[in-house]
């Protein structure tokens, strides 16, 4: 049996096990990066179809933490800034989504009452302290704030867009401000998608003499840092870092690790239904968005930002739905919810379609921001009750929500590793009998 001795092991390949990755090696610190597998990425790579490109479902880059990192570390990237021309469907009927202060008086979704309910809204969105909102879900805040019911499913339908999930019970309702803001910074859509950002990081972390390892299946860690992978061989590492999920990572420590064993339990993931589609032609190009607000569903042509998503002329579009954590389980339910939200917003789609993916029960996030643990605050640090076992990935870490989340728990991770005593462990090659 062949055995190693390494510095420093990340488990997975995805944006925060790479990001982790080539900070460690840029500090000093020796690093094998553990895919299991044939590709780095995890849920931000992207498939291409012929000319389309399609993302695991509607990505959109948020003007926040993210970005500072990937422009810390030095990724370039390029897209479009999509400004929304959008339809709202209320009770099977149309209108033009209120969006904007003037798409909200000119819209015939709301009566006079419910749109200076809305403007209300949105001014206490802008000045209230999340901090005054603490034990509170989003839908209790809003209860308390917003008398119209209609203005309230609005928000709530709105919310999932840029909250990741359809949760408002038990969603933060702190966090949930924090992220409107940031959502009001804008966005990208990424320019071939986000397989860029997963090349870059992987050219990077190359050159900073990070050792990717693709097809390397972990199967245990233990406390004193040994991994048993899939192939029989053994790795002992004097770091480890696990940038997997709370239920996975808990598997690989045999539920022996306390911190692993409660939020394995605690997380509640994110789970979504989505429609990916290459179209020769937009049917009605007029319509770049669309909000269903019962059930909530959202409709996005990313090609309309300008995005280089697809040939020229044609239009690489999502709809999604983000699933409820107690919503069974019903692939061809969701996926004739998608397309019959699609049939009203653009009729005529069928016979345009190139490419077409279906993704019925898709992660989203490893943990919704849960009241009921404190939101971003009472997620779990990168030190676990392991001395040398570390943390990162969408549900580590104070800041941010999902790509956000996964790139500064990153960086807070890496900074941990780098500020303990620096122990130089030689790579040694045994063979045991």
């Amino acid at each position: 049996m062949q055995s190693e001795t390494v510095e420093v092991a990340v488990v997975g390949g995805g944006l925060a096990g790479l990001t982790t990755a080539l900070y460690l090696a840029r500090g000093g610190r020796k690093v094998v990066v553990l895919e299991k597998a044939p590709h780095a990425g995890g849920r931000a790579i992207t498939h291409r179809y012929d000319q389309f490109y399609f993302n695991q479902g509607p990505h959109a880059l948020y003007n926040s933490v993210g970005v500072e990192i990937l422009k810390e570390v030095g990724i370039d990237f390029s897209g479009g800034k999509p400004k929304v021309v959008g339809t709202a469907v209320y009770r099977g009927q149309t209108y033009s989504l209120p969006s904007g202060l003037k798409s909200i008086f000119d819209t015939k979704l709301l009566n006079a009452g419910e749109k200076f309910g809305l403007l209300g809204l949105l001014g206490k969105l802008m000045s209230v302290k999340p901090s005054a909102l603490e034990g509170l879900s989003l839908r209790d805040w809003l209860n308390q704030t917003v008398k119209s019911a209609k203005v309230r499913e609005f928000m709530e339908a709105f919310a999932c867009v840029f909250t990741y999930t359809n949760a408002p019970e038990s969603l933060d309702a702190r966090d949930f401000v924090r992220q409107f803001r940031v959502a009001l910074r804008g966005v990208t859509y990424l320019d071939y998608g986000w397989q860029t950002l997963v090349d870059g990081l992987q050219g990077i972390a190359a050159e900073a003499g990070v050792e990717l390892r693709l097809s390397a299946s972990v199967r245990a860690i233990e406390p004193d840092g040994q991994l048993r992978l899939a192939d029989g061989s053994l790795i002992e590492a004097h770091t480890v870092v696990l940038a997997t999920g709370p239920v996975e990572g808990n598997t690989l420590t045999g539920g022996q690790n306390a911190v692993l064993r409660h939020w394995s339990e605690a997380a509640v993931p994110v789970k979504a239904a989505c429609l990916d589609l290459g179209l020769r032609r937009l049917p009605n190009p007029a319509v770049n968005f669309g909000l269903n607000l019962d059930p909530p569903l959202y409709f996005s042509v990313h090609t309309a930002s300008g995005a280089k998503l697809a040939p020229t002329d044609n239009s690489t579009i999502h709809v999604l739905k983000y699933l409820h954590p107690n919503e069974p389980h019903n692939p061809q339910g969701d996926r004739r919810e998608l397309e019959t939200f699609l049939d009203r917003l653009q009729p005529g789609w069928r016979d345009e379609v190139v490419e077409q993916r279906f993704l019925p029960y898709m992660t989203v996030s490893n943990a919704l921001v849960n009241v009921a643990q404190n939101g971003l605050s009472g997620r779990p640090g990168p030190a676990t009750d392991w001395p040398n076992l570390y943390l990162a990935g969408d549900w580590v870490g104070p800041e941010g929500m999902l790509a956000d989340a996964a790139l500064a728990s990153a960086r807070q991770v890496a900074r941990l590793i780098l500020a303990q005593e620096i122990t130089t462990r030689p790579v040694e090659y045994k063979v045991a009998g």
